[in-house]
């Protein structure tokens, strides 16, 4: 029979929580920034392709 992991503490849900915060406001940040960004081709520029990159594993390819 196999044993049941341990239930989380609030502690830990809280910090998962935050972590998942955390991630969906850099999401954001990223949508924000290419929403309103003034270069002819958004997916060109230098300043959303370095918040993308930041978020990806690899990088961001060149």
């Amino acid at each position: 029979m196999k044993s049941r992991p341990a239930p989380l503490s609030i502690g830990d849900l809280a910090g998962e929580l935050r972590q998942r915060i955390a991630a969906a406001q850099a999401a954001l940040a990223i949508v924000e920034h290419a929403a309103r960004c003034t270069a002819d081709d958004a997916l060109a520029c230098p300043d959303l392709r370095a918040k993308v990159a930041t978020r990806l594993p690899g990088g961001l390819p060149a």
